[in-house]
């Protein structure tokens, strides 16, 4: 059964008593969490007989990444490349709504490309198909995971709570609680 907002049910997992909404009381982006059912999908791109110059040029896949990640509507928190001897360009773009990473073998014209987003703002879609023109690819694949699927948290959790980003800053950090 799906209500609404309006009904005083949370949307995110209706079936969970106590359950607290991180976004606010029945918050419209709680909704929209319920209806992806899943925290975050995950594209896995597969670009064949690209252009082999761009593939080796860290520069120009740091740009395309960086770029590929505004056009899905993404925001940038940091990046990371690195150019490989003799050659070969391993990178990834950290989003606020997660990454987008790539690996690169100019040698057989061939790309491999992870876009993991979180929420429903960024679509990972635009991103690909954005890669694809940009690395010239002449055939390419994708397969699309649904990440962290709702459903499946509340059934394997034996005590399911959702919790506030309060309850996390009030906490000291890992690392120093071992100190």
């Amino acid at each position: 059964m799906i209500v609404s907002a309006r009904d005083g049910v949370c949307l995110f997992a209706p079936y969970v008593s106590g359950c607290i909404c991180v976004f606010g009381s029945y918050s419209n982006l709680c909704w929209r969490f319920y209806a992806l059912k899943a925290l975050g999908k995950a594209l896995s791109v597969e670009l064949y007989n690209c252009n082999r110059d761009i593939l080796n040029d860290v520069a120009l896949v740091e740009q395309y990444l960086q770029e590929a990640a505004l056009e899905a509507k993404a925001t940038i928190v940091e990046t990371v490349f690195h150019l490989f001897s003799p050659y070969g360009v391993s990178g990834v773009v950290v989003i606020s709504e997660s990454h987008l990473a790539i690996h690169t073998w100019p040698e057989y014209g061939y790309a491999a490309i992870d876009i993991f987003t979180c929420g429903t703002t960024v679509d990972p879609w635009v991103a690909c198909h954005y890669l694809k023109d940009r690395f010239q690819a002449e055939s390419y694949e994708a397969h699309e995971i649904r990440r962290g699927r709702l459903d499946d948290i509340v059934k394997n959790s034996v005590n399911h709570q959702m919790l506030t980003p309060e309850y996390f800053s009030h906490k000291p950090s890992v690392q120093a609680a071992a100190a």
